[in-house]
C-alpha cells in the first residue's frame, strides 16, 4: 500500500482526465467523514465510464490488500445512476458482513434497473444465509433475506441470471424446500441454471447429491464438469478421488483441472496426497503452485501438522484412527510419478 498517496492527491487524479493510475487511488482508503462528503459531492460529476473504472480498480486492490478500506466509497456507490457501478460496487462489499446491508441488496434485488445489478445483489445475499446456518445474525434478519431470494427464484418473468444467482444463494440453507428448488435447477433446459445447480449442490454440504456430482464429473460441458469437481472437495467425496486422478489426466480446461487439483486437497487420504506431492513438480507453474497449496491444506487439516502446531500430544497412537484413508501416505523417492499434463 502506498502511504504516501493523499486523499487530497487521488481526488484530483480521480476528477481528472489522465488515465487512471492504480497507485494513485490509495488515498481513497480509510477516509475520515469530511473527505467523504467532499467526494461525494463531486462523484455524479465524474464521468460515467471513468466512474466504473475507479470502482473496479478499487476492488482489484481490496482483493489484493487487506490493508486498505474503500467501504465508503463502494456504499456510496450503491445509489450511482449507473447501474455497472453499482454492480461492481456490490461485489466490492464481499467482506462486509453487516447487517445492515440486507435492505440496500434486498431493495437492489428487487428494484434493480438490471438483471446484472440484482443478480450481484442476490449474490451478496448468500453470505447472509450462511451466517444465519451458522446463527451469527438474527432470525428475522435471515427471514428477511431467505424470503426476498424465495420470491425472485418464484418470479417466471425474472431473467434466468438473476433466478440462478439467488439459487446459489440460498443453497446455504436448511430451509424445507430448498432441495427441490435446487434438484428442478438441475433438470433445468437452460445449462446455466444446471451450471448453477450442481454448484448450489456442493453449497448446501448435502451428501444426497454425490452420485449426481460424481456424474457430472464426465459433463462433456467445462462449466458443469468445474463445478462438479467443486462441489467433490465442498462435500470431500471420497469416491470422486480415483476420478478426479483421471481427470487431471486427461483434462484440457485448465480452470477444471486446477479446480481438481484443490478438490483433492480437499478430500484428502493416501492417493490424494500422493497425487499432490507428484504434482507439485508439474512443469506447469500454475498446477505446481495449486498443488502446493492443496497439498499444504491437506496436511494442515488432516492433523498431520498437529505437532508443528503442538496440537496434538507427540505420542499420538495411530490406532486411534476409525478410518484407514485418514492416514497419510508416505511414498518412497521411486514410487513417485510425475504426471503429464501437457
Amino acid at each position: 500500500m502506498d502511504t504516501d498517496i493523499s486523499f487530497a492527491q487521488s481526488l484530483q487524479h480521480i476528477t481528472g482526465e489522465e488515465s487512471l493510475t492504480s497507485a494513485l487511488l490509495y488515498g481513497l482508503s480509510m477516509m475520515n467523514k469530511e473527505n467523504l462528503l467532499e467526494l461525494e459531492s463531486v462523484w455524479p460529476d465524474i464521468d460515467t465510464d471513468r466512474r466504473r473504472v475507479i470502482m473496479q480498480q478499487l476492488v482489484d486492490i481490496a482483493e489484493q490488500s487487506f490493508e486498505v478500506d474503500f467501504d465508503p466509497i463502494f456504499l456510496l456507490a450503491l445509489n450511482d445512476p449507473d447501474s455497472e457501478t453499482q454492480a461492481i460496487a456490490i461485489g466490492g462489499l464481499w467482506e462486509d458482513e453487516s447487517s445492515e446491508l440486507i435492505p440496500s441488496f434486498v431493495y437492489l434485488l428487487k428494484q434493480g434497473q438490471t438483471s446484472r445489478v440484482k443478480a450481484a445483489a442476490a449474490t451478496a445475499l448468500g453470505r447472509y444465509i450462511y451466517l444465519g446456518e451458522l446463527e451469527e445474525i438474527d432470525d428475522t434478519a435471515l427471514m428477511v433475506v431467505e424470503q426476498a431470494l424465495l420470491e425472485t427464484i418464484r418470479q417466471p418473468d425474472e431473467d434466468v441470471e438473476v433466478i440462478r444467482r439467488a439459487i446459489e444463494a440460498i443453497a446455504f440453507s436448511s430451509r424445507e424446500g430448498i432441495e427441490q428448488i435446487i434438484e428442478n435447477a438441475y433438470y433445468h433446459e437452460d445449462e446455466r441454471m444446471r451450471v448453477s445447480a450442481v454448484f448450489s449442490m456442493g453449497r448446501s454440504y448435502n451428501p444426497k447429491w454425490e452420485s449426481i456430482i460424481l456424474t457430472e464429473l464426465d459433463n462433456i460441458s467445462p462449466a458443469i464438469r468445474f463445478e462438479a469437481v467443486r462441489a467433490c472437495g465442498e462435500l470431500e467425496v471420497k469416491a470422486a478421488v480415483d476420478k478426479l486422478i483421471e481427470l487431471i489426466v486427461r483434462e484440457e480446461d485448465s480452470a477444471v483441472l486446477q479446480n481438481a487439483v484443490w478438490a483433492l486437497g480437499q478430500i484428502g487420504g493416501f492417493k490424494a496426497q500422493e497425487v499432490l506431492e507428484n504434482l507439485t513438480a508439474s512443469p506447469d507453474d500454475a498446477i505446481s503452485a495449486v498443488a502446493e497449496e492443496a497439498l499444504n491444506e491437506l496436511l494442515l487439516f488432516s492433523g498431520i501438522m498437529d505437532d508443528f502446531f503442538d496440537f496434538a500430544p507427540p505420542d499420538s497412537d495411530l490406532d486411534t484412527f476409525e478410518d484407514e484413508d485418514d492416514l497419510l501416505y508416505d511414498p518412497g523417492e521411486d514410487d513417485h510419478q510425475i504426471f503429464n499434463l501437457n
